[in-house]
């Protein structure tokens, strides 16, 4: 019984705190897309084409915040 109470207890608890996670990690990746756009723009990019490279090397932001969860313990 108590740990099916922990149990649900932990995923009441995580789905409460998923969103700052999810926003901290928006916030961490748009922070390298702005540092390596700023790296494009200083070796003579134009600003466009500086972010869009940015954008394809650090790749998706939907597959970086599925890999970066936790996984569910059984």
């Amino acid at each position: 019984m108590t740990r099916a109470l922990r149990r649900t207890w932990n995923r009441l608890l995580g789905s409460l705190f998923r969103r700052n996670r999810d926003a901290d990690l928006a916030e961490e990746l748009d922070s390298h897309i702005q540092l390596l756009a700023e790296e494009g723009i200083r070796r003579g990019l134009p600003p466009d084409e500086a972010y869009r490279r940015a954008k394809l090397q650090c790749g998706s932001a939907r597959r970086l915040s599925v890999s970066a969860l936790p996984c569910p313990r059984r």
